[in-house]
Parts: structure tokens; C-alpha cells; sequence
């Protein structure tokens, strides 16, 4: 912080503070805030949903299967 020569403060007006910049002082220690994502809990979504993904599941199951047939087969690899 600068400080004008020739002026004088009082003590109090200096604070010491906490690093903000990531470095714990003494045993303190910020613990992790990284989260697994098969951590995280899941709700039941929403039934409009839900019936949506089971309708396109089955209505598009087909499509999916010969493309991944064609693919697979000009990959060189077998579904088995």
C-alpha cells in the first residue's frame, strides 16, 4: 500500500491479511473441491422426458444398429 511521505498513520490502520492467492498459512489447508461425477446423485428426471429418451430409444434402435453395422464393416470390425 503506498504511503505519503511526511504523513504518519496509526498502527491500527494496518491490518494484516490472509493470503488470498491460494497458499495456506501454517496447518490451515483448503480442501479439494473437485467432485467425481459419478459422485454427484442423480434424480429421476422429468417424466416428459423420460418417456421422450424411451421413445426415441426404441423408434431409433434400427437406425442406429445399421449404422454402426456399415460402420463396423468398413472398419474392418465385427459386432457381435
Amino acid at each position: 500500500m503506498p504511503v505519503a511521505k511526511g504523513v504518519e498513520y496509526p498502527q491500527e490502520a494496518f491490518v494484516e491479511l490472509s493470503h488470498g492467492d491460494g497458499h495456506a498459512q501454517g496447518s490451515e489447508r483448503q480442501e479439494d473441491l473437485w467432485v467425481a461425477y459419478t459422485d454427484v446423485a442423480v434424480g429421476p428426471g422429468h417424466p416428459f422426458y423420460v418417456r421422450l429418451n424411451e421413445l426415441l430409444d426404441r423408434r431409433l434402435r434400427p437406425l442406429r444398429e445399421a449404422v454402426c453395422k456399415v460402420l463396423c464393416q468398413e472398419m474392418g470390425r465385427f459386432l457381435g
